[in-house]
C-alpha cells in the first residue's frame, strides 16, 4: 500500500487516526494525525512491524523546532524518558517492540499555542490535522515492502479529552497511545466490453446490421480490432498488478446456446488457446505442427492483450507507451494499466454461417495490489 491509515480510540474522549503516506517519487513518508474526537498535543512518533526485532536501521530523528520546516537531528528516546514507548501494548495486550522513533516537540502541557496541538471543533465537529515529512532513509525505510511493514504506530503527548477518571487523562503527564493498522482491502476490478468482427477481414463485407439479439453487445462495427480499458482500481491508492488467466468461460452463440470451449474451431480445426508475455497476452491458435507451445508455424485466430502497470506511472507499463509511428492500433498503444487490446485475425466457425451470427465468451483477469488483495474480472 502506498498509504497506511493506523486508527486509535484510547479512551472516551479522544479519538484520532495516523495515516503515513509512501511518496516514492521523492523518497520521503509524510505522516497526517487527524483527531476526529478531542484534543491532543503530539510530542513524538514511533514505527513498529510488530517484530520483536528492532529491524529498521534508521536512526531516531528529532525536529528542530516547529515539525513543519523539516530540519532533523539524531535523538535517543532513553534519554528522553518522558517521551519514550516502553512498556506499550497492543490490542491483544502484547508488548510492542518499536523500531524507529521521531520527536516533535518537548513534552508538556497541552497548549493551543503548541506548533503540534491539534483538536476537533466541537461547534462543527471539523477535526484538526497535524502533518509532518520524514526523509524514509532516515528512518530506515528503504522501499515500499518495507514500508508496508509497519504494523504499529505509537504516539507519546498529552490531552485533556480523557473523561474517565483513573485512566490518565487530563492534561497531567504525556500519554502513550497505539493505532494498529487497517486491514488491507481488495482491489476493485473493472468491467469492460469488446466487440471485434470478421466484417474488418480484407475479403470481408462490411455492413451496419447487427444481429439483433437479446444479448449485448451488439455488433455493429466492421472492425477486426478493438481497444479500451478496464476501469480497475484499488481503495488503498495500491500499484495494481493487472495478467490474463485461462480458460475463457461463459461460451455462449447469439441465440444463447452454450458452446464447449472444445468445439471452438476455425476452419474445422479446433482452437487452442494460450498465455504469453507474463500472462499479459491471450492467444487463439490452430495447431499447425502438434507441438505443446504457440509457435511461428501455427495460425493466430484471436490475440487479446491487456497493459499492467504503475497506474500513476504510464510509462512504467508492459508493452509501451504511446501509439507507434504509423498511428496503427498495436500494443504501443496500450498506455495505461488496464488498457486492452483485441484483434482478431482469423474466422471463427459460427454455428449459422449465413446471417449475422455471434459467439460470446468471458476473458478473465485477475489484479492484484501486491499485499494479498485479489480480484477477479471479465472481459
Amino acid at each position: 500500500m502506498t498509504m497506511r491509515t493506523f486508527i486509535c480510540t484510547p479512551y472516551p474522549g479522544l479519538a484520532f487516526t495516523v495515516t503515513a503516506i509512501w511518496n516514492g517519487d521523492d523518497g520521503t513518508i509524510t505522516f497526517e494525525i487527524e483527531v476526529t474526537e478531542g484534543n491532543m498535543d503530539v510530542n513524538a512518533l514511533y514505527l513498529s512491524d510488530g517484530n520483536e526485532n528492532d529491524d529498521y536501521a534508521g536512526s531516531d530523528i528529532q525536529f528542530i523546532g516547529d515539525p513543519s520546516a523539516g530540519t532533523t537531528a539524531d535523538w535517543n528516546p532513553e534519554d528522553d524518558p518522558n517521551l519514550n514507548m516502553n512498556g506499550a501494548t497492543d490490542s491483544d495486550g502484547n508488548p510492542i517492540v518499536w523500531d524507529v522513533g521521531v520527536k516533535l516537540t518537548d513534552p508538556g502541557i497541552t497548549s493551543e499555542d503548541s506548533p503540534t496541538f491539534i483538536d476537533t471543533d466541537p461547534a462543527t465537529d471539523s477535526p484538526d490535522t497535524l502533518e509532518f515529512t520524514v526523509d524514509a532513509d532516515e528512518l530506515g525505510i528503504d522501499n515500499l515492502a518495507e514500508f508496508n511493514d509497519i504494523m504499529f504506530i505509537g504516539l507519546r503527548g498529552t490531552s485533556s479529552s480523557n473523561t474517565n477518571e483513573g485512566e490518565g487523562g487530563g492534561t497531567e503527564g504525556s500519554l502513550k497511545w497505539v493505532g494498529e493498522s487497517e486491514p488491507n482491502q481488495v482491489p476493485i476490478a473493472g468491467l469492460a466490453q469488446s466487440v471485434v468482427s470478421e466484417e474488418g477481414f480484407d475479403d470481408g463485407i462490411p455492413d451496419g446490421v447487427g444481429y439483433g439479439g437479446s444479448f449485448p453487445p451488439d455488433d455493429l462495427t466492421n472492425n477486426a480490432i478493438d481497444t479500451g480499458s478496464i476501469d480497475a482500481s484499488d481503495p488503498d491508492g495500491d500499484p495494481l498488478s493487472i495478467q490474463l488467466t485461462t480458460p475463457i468461460t461463459n461460451i455462449v452463440d447469439s441465440d444463447g446456446n452454450v458452446i464447449n470451449i472444445n468445439d471452438l474451431s476455425s476452419g474445422g480445426d479446433p482452437i487452442v488457446w494460450e498465455l504469453t508475455d507474463d500472462n499479459h497476452t491471450l492467444i487463439g491458435y490452430v495447431d499447425n505442427n502438434s507441438s505443446t507451445m504457440f509457435d511461428a508455424g501455427d495460425t493466430e485466430v484471436i490475440k487479446i492483450q491487456i497493459e499492467d502497470g504503475d497506474l500513476s506511472n504510464p510509462s512504467s507499463g508492459y508493452f509501451g507507451n504511446g501509439v507507434d509511428t504509423n498511428g496503427d492500433l498495436t500494443p504501443d498503444a496500450l498506455i495505461n494499466s488496464g488498457d486492452y487490446l483485441v484483434t482478431l485475425l482469423g474466422p471463427l466457425d459460427h454455428p449459422l454461417n449465413s446471417v449475422e451470427d455471434l459467439i460470446f465468451f468471458d476473458v478473465n483477469y485477475t489484479v492484484d495490489d501486491g499485499n494479498g488483495g485479489v480480484s477477479n474480472g471479465t472481459l
